[in-house]
């Protein structure tokens, strides 16, 4: 087993642990203080690419595996385990499963008619920018939609498949 760093994760870690020292370690310990990360720092590390290591790049992620990952985090790790921490959940967990399940959780929206309780709908309510008015209006008309589409399926299908 090659546990060498292939070129590209050294650059990188080289690139995160530069930013780490320039933008996050002199500011860290006032997060950890104040128990939050500022959003201008969350904005930052999207930019950096660090909040899309493992989505792929027509989704507007980087495309990066698992190795990248673990590299970032332990670059941004050595300034801020909080830092580190919340961008460890938001790729492994939140990310990961928005990208593993997100269609079927638009299907399961469709099925019980209750947009906001989905888990792709929490991730995007938990980032504070879509109020919960917005995102009733567009799973509504989703669901009006996807009603639609059921019953002109039956109406056309039923007699086939249920006969």
């Amino acid at each position: 087993m090659d546990l060498e760093l292939s070129a590209d994760d050294a650059l990188l870690f080289d690139s995160v642990r530069e930013y780490v020292r320039a933008e996050v370690a002199p500011v860290a310990g006032q997060w950890d203080g104040a128990g939050e990360i500022p959003r201008k720092a969350w904005e930052a590390a999207a930019t950096l690419g660090l909040t899309g290591i493992r989505a792929p790049e027509d989704l507007g992620g980087a495309g990066m595996d698992a190795m990248a990952l673990a590299v970032a985090i332990e670059a941004v790790a050595a300034a801020s385990g909080s830092l580190a921490w919340v961008l460890a959940v938001h790729n492994a967990l939140a990310l990961g499963h928005a990208l593993q399940v997100g269609d079927a959780t638009l299907a399961a929206s469709l099925g019980f008619m209750l947009p906001v309780a989905s888990p792709m709908q929490t991730i995007v309510f938990a980032t504070g920018r879509i109020p919960v008015r917005r995102m009733v209006r567009a799973g509504l008309w989703i669901d009006a939609a996807g009603a639609v589409v059921l019953v002109a399926l039956y109406l056309l299908l039923g007699r086939l498949v249920f006969a």
